[in-house]
């Protein structure tokens, strides 16, 4: 009895697709790095974060509650 065989054909991505799948990650990469550089920037003590708590004052920084965070950690 014959076994049967799958053949699996790797075919690989044109140039163009390679090049447009650099280039969205290189945006997207760009976008993150932007934004955490604005965060970084906007850094504000007082902003409730990873080692303040409370939120008695309103957040100062620009990239949000996520911004102040990361700029916390950072």
């Amino acid at each position: 009895m014959a076994q049967a065989s799958f053949n699996k054909v790797n075919t690989p991505l044109a140039p163009q697709v390679i090049r447009l799948l650099r280039e969205v990650a290189l945006y997207f990469l760009g976008a993150i790095a932007l934004y955490l550089l604005i965060a970084l920037w906007t850094y504000h003590a007082n902003d409730p974060s990873w080692s303040q708590s409370g939120m008695t004052q309103p957040i100062l920084n620009r990239g949000g509650r996520v911004g102040a965070w990361l700029a916390d950690v950072f």
